[in-house]
C-alpha cells in the first residue's frame, strides 16, 4: 500500500502506510489532471449571492495538523487574509471542487495539491500560491494548522447561513457536511440514524473517512468503522467513497422556492417552502423565528428581524389568513410525504427608513433531534414611490332627507277645536327631526306625539325628536348605507420626495424628449410622437379634466392619512350646475354678462380623505400588502351641491402598477 506526502503540492508515494484503502479506493479518490477546474471554481464565485446579511459566528474545533470543516454558511465578505488574521495557527486553507469524471491517475484526495483542479488553496503569506480568493458557503474546507493533533485551537468564523444542499457525485470523492442538530444532551446524531433514508452512503461497502488533526498517515485522517457508534458533526466535513448520485443532505429536505432563502426584498409578498418527510413515520417540525447576529465591520447593518407570517389555509371560508410568527410552532409532516408551506411578511412591522435591511432566520428542527436548519429571511423597507391605482367601494353617503319611517301626530287645541294631523319628519339640525307639516289654523295649544314604524315612542312629545348615532345612521334616519357599494376610481403617484398627487389620467409610455426614457406624464403630449400606440392611458373620470392635486396634509405610509381636496370652479365643464347651451345654466344673465359665483352655478369642494391602515379591510387579501397594495378606509366631504356638506365614505385599495417616482406635469 502507498499513502502520500503531507506537504500540499506533493504527489510522491510514500511506502510503509496501512491507513490508506486499496487501490480501488484511492482510484475513486482521485486528482483529475484532464481539465481545469479553476473555472468553474470563478463561475460559483460570480453567482455567489453577496447581498445576504443574516450573520451567525460558528465556532470551529481545529487541532494541529490537518482538519476538515463544513460551512454552512457564505463567509465572501472578507478575504481569507482578513477572515484568519486572529488565528495565527492556520498555515493554508484549501477548498474541495468536485469533480464528477476524475482520471484513473492514481493518488489519493485526502492529501490536497495545488496542481489539482480539483483544488484551489490561501496559503497565509504567500499570495503567489494562493488560488481561494474567497470562502463560499456549503462547501467543504481543509485547515492545515502549526502543531501537533494534541493542540487545540478555536476558530470564530462570521458567516451567512444559506439554505442547506449537497451534491453526491458517483465516480469521485465526495467531501461533504450535513446540518445535524446538538441537542440538549450535548450530541450529535449518529450515522446510522440520520443515513437511515439513505442508506447507500453507510453500506457496507463504502468507507467514511474523518480528519482527526496530526500530518497525514496512518492517524489522520481515520476511517468510520462502526456508523452505529459515530456521529455526525455539523461543523465538520467527512469523505464518502459511496458510488452513488443524489442530493442528500438530510432526513427531511427542506427547499425554498427562492434559492437563496426567504428573500423578499423591498415588494415581495409571498415565499413557498416544500418539505419533504423521507422517513416512516411522521415527524413533528418544529418552526421557530430566529435572530441574526450584529453584522461584521464593513457589512451593512442588520436594523431589525423580518416580520414573518405563516399562512393558513381556511376551508371553511375558502380563504387564508396571515398569523406573525414571534415564537415556535410545530408542523407535521406525514411519512414519506412532501407538504408546502407558506411564509408572507408583515411589512407594517417594518417602520425603518425606505432601504432598511431587514434580516432574520426561520430554525426548522425535527422531533428526532436529526437536522437544525436556519433558512435565511431579508427584507428591506419598501418606498411607496410610483404610480397606484385602485377604486373606492363607497358603502355609504349622507341623506338630507328622511326616510318616512319617522312620523309625528300634532294636534292643535284652540277652546273646544281640535285639530290633528300625522306629519311626516325632516331633518331639522345635524342630531334632531321635526314635523313636516302643523295642523291648520294658528293660535291654541299643539300637542306632540312621535312614532317609529308606525309605534309609539315613549317620551318622544316634544316638537323636536332628538336621534342617537345609530338612529340617524340607519335606515328610516339619516341613513348612509347604501344598497350596495359602487366603485370610485383613484389616480395616485407619489414622487421620490413622498409627494402625492391625485390625478385625473396619466399617460405611461417612452416620454419625449431624447432620449425618450420610459416614464409617466400627464398629458399625451409628453409622449414620444411616434410611439404613442404603445402608451398607455389611464383616467378618473370623477375628476376634473387635466387636473393634479398635490397640495393638503397627511402622506402615503401606512397608519397615516392622506387629505386631498379636489376643486370644481362654478364655471369649470365639469360643474354639474353648467349647461353649456340651456341659459339657465351658462353662467350669463340676460344681457350676456358673466356672472359670479353662486348665481347659477357654485363652486364645488371635494375633501378625499384616504386613511391607510396597517392591515387590509375585511375581505382583501393580504398578499402584497404594504409594498405593492395599500388601502384602507375613505372618507370624503362635499361642499357645494347642498346647503348643507354631504359625506361619502366606504374603503380603498390600490395597486402599484409602476415603481417610478417622477412624472412630467405637463
Amino acid at each position: 500500500m502507498k499513502t502520500l506526502l503531507q506537504q500540499p503540492g506533493s504527489l510522491e508515494p510514500r511506502a510503509g502506510s496501512q491507513s490508506f484503502r486499496s487501490r480501488s479506493f484511492r482510484r475513486r479518490f482521485v486528482l483529475s489532471a484532464l481539465r481545469s477546474r479553476l473555472s468553474a471554481f470563478l463561475f460559483l464565485l460570480v453567482l455567489a449571492p453577496l447581498a445576504r446579511a443574516q450573520w451567525q459566528t460558528p465556532v470551529y474545533t481545529l487541532h494541529g495538523g490537518w482538519n476538515a470543516i463544513y460551512l454552512h454558511g457564505d463567509a465572501t465578505h472578507a478575504s481569507p487574509d482578513t477572515l484568519f488574521a486572529s488565528n495565527s495557527e492556520i498555515l493554508s486553507v484549501w477548498r474541495w471542487i468536485p469533480n464528477p469524471n476524475p482520471a484513473q491517475t492514481g493518488g489519493s484526495s485526502l492529501v490536497p495539491t495545488a496542481s489539482s483542479p480539483e483544488w484551489s488553496v490561501w496559503v497565509r503569506g504567500q499570495p503567489a500560491q494562493t488560488t481561494l480568493a474567497s470562502l463560499p458557503g456549503q462547501n467543504a474546507y481543509l485547515i492545515r494548522c502549526s502543531g501537533a493533533a494534541s493542540d487545540t485551537y478555536s476558530l470564530t468564523l462570521p458567516q451567512r447561513p444559506l439554505p442547506p444542499r449537497n451534491t453526491w457525485v458517483r465516480n469521485g470523492a465526495n467531501l461533504l457536511g450535513f446540518p445535524s442538530r446538538f441537542s440538549a444532551g450535548s450530541t450529535y446524531p449518529i450515522f446510522t440514524n440520520y443515513f437511515a433514508t439513505f442508506p447507500a452512503a453507510i453500506a457496507a461497502n463504502t468507507t467514511i473517512y474523518k480528519y482527526v488533526g496530526g500530518e497525514v498517515g496512518p492517524a489522520n485522517p481515520i476511517q468510520i468503522f462502526n456508523p452505529a457508534a459515530d456521529r455526525v458533526d455539523r461543523n465538520q466535513a467527512y469523505w464518502f467513497d459511496a458510488t452513488v448520485v443524489g442530493s442528500f443532505y438530510a432526513p427531511l429536505e427542506i427547499t425554498p422556492s427562492n434559492l437563496d432563502g426567504l428573500t423578499f426584498g423591498r415588494t415581495g409578498a409571498i415565499v413557498t417552502v416544500r418539505v419533504r418527510n423521507r422517513t416512516a413515520a411522521p415527524v413533528a417540525l418544529a418552526i421557530a423565528p430566529a435572530s441574526s447576529l450584529p453584522a461584521p465591520s464593513g457589512q451593512e447593518t442588520v436594523v431589525a428581524p423580518v416580520p414573518i407570517t405563516r399562512r393558513t389555509f381556511v376551508a371553511a371560508t375558502t380563504t387564508y389568513t396571515d398569523t406573525l410568527i414571534t415564537a415556535a410552532y410545530t408542523e407535521t409532516i406525514p411519512p414519506q410525504t412532501s407538504v408546502e408551506l407558506t411564509f408572507g411578511i408583515d411589512r407594517a412591522q417594518m417602520t425603518g427608513a425606505v432601504g432598511a435591511l431587514y434580516a432574520s432566520f426561520l430554525r426548522f428542527t425535527d422531533s428526532g433531534n436529526l437536522l437544525d436548519v436556519y433558512l435565511p429571511a431579508s427584507a428591506r423597507a419598501a418606498s411607496l414611490a410610483g404610480l397606484w391605482v385602485g377604486d373606492v367601494a363607497v358603502s355609504g353617503v349622507s341623506s338630507r332627507v328622511l326616510a318616512g319611517s319617522y312620523s309625528c301626530d300634532i294636534t292643535r287645541t284652540v277652546g273646544s277645536d281640535v285639530t290633528t294631523v300625522t306629519s311626516g319628519g325632516v331633518q331639522s339640525g345635524t342630531t334632531t327631526i321635526g314635523p313636516a307639516t302643523l295642523p291648520s289654523g294658528t293660535g291654541g295649544t299643539l300637542t306632540y306625539q312621535w312614532r317609529k314604524n308606525a309605534i309609539v315612542i315613549a317620551g318622544a312629545t316634544s316638537a323636536d325628536l332628538t336621534l342617537t348615532s345609530t338612529e340617524r345612521t340607519e335606515s328610516g334616519a339619516f341613513g348612509t348605507t347604501t344598497p350596495r357599494s359602487y366603485p370610485l376610481r383613484v389616480l395616485l403617484h407619489v414622487d421620490d420626495n413622498g409627494v402625492a398627487r391625485l390625478l385625473s389620467q396619466v399617460f405611461m409610455g417612452q416620454l419625449a424628449p431624447d432620449p425618450f426614457p420610459l416614464g409617466l406624464c400627464t398629458r399625451e403630449t409628453g409622449l414620444k410622437a411616434d410611439a404613442k400606440a404603445t402608451a398607455t392611458r389611464l383616467v378618473s373620470v370623477t375628476m376634473p379634466l387635466d387636473t393634479e392635486v398635490s397640495t393638503g396634509s397627511g402622506s402615503v405610509a401606512l397608519g397615516a392619512t392622506l387629505v386631498r381636496t379636489i376643486t370644481i370652479p362654478f364655471n369649470d365643464r365639469t360643474n354639474p350646475f353648467v349647461h353649456a347651451y340651456h341659459p339657465d345654466h351658462d353662467n350669463k344673465d340676460a344681457r350676456g354678462a358673466a356672472l359670479s359665483a353662486g348665481v347659477e352655478s357654485y363652486n364645488i369642494s371635494r375633501a378625499c380623505s384616504f386613511i391607510f391602515t396597517t392591515t387590509p379591510p375585511a375581505g382583501t387579501s393580504t398578499v402584497g400588502w404594504g409594498a405593492t397594495v395599500i388601502g384602507g378606509n375613505y372618507s370624503e366631504t362635499v361642499t357645494g351641491l347642498h346647503k348643507e356638506a354631504l359625506t361619502v365614505t366606504g374603503t380603498f385599495t390600490l395597486r402599484r402598477v409602476s415603481e417610478i417616482g417622477t412624472i412630467t406635469l405637463n
